[in-house]
């Protein structure tokens, strides 16, 4: 089992989006949507016994959603997006 020791204070997610096809021999985009929320909340049994200690005087541990990055088109082409939340 993996727990978190330190909450770093940005947190970045990588989604994995694509898989082998053995009928191809190449990579192909998974295509299902994802859905997310603008807050997400660390759940203590992620967290090492430390970390859990560090965070006793201030509750759960949230992160607010700053930006996504899109990746149109395929394994081999295509372009990015960016939709960034406005400061303030």
């Amino acid at each position: 089992r993996c727990t978190v020791d330190r909450l770093p204070p940005l947190l970045a997610l990588h989604l994995k989006r694509f898989v082998y096809s053995a009928s191809t021999a190449d990579f192909v985009k998974l295509g299902k949507h994802i859905a997310y929320p603008e807050t997400l909340t660390v759940e203590h049994g992620l967290l090492s016994a430390s970390a859990r200690a560090m965070l006793a005087g201030i509750g759960e541990a949230q992160y607010r959603l700053a930006a996504v990055v899109c990746q149109h088109g395929s394994m081999h082409a295509g372009h990015y997006t960016a939709y960034c939340r406005r400061a303030g």
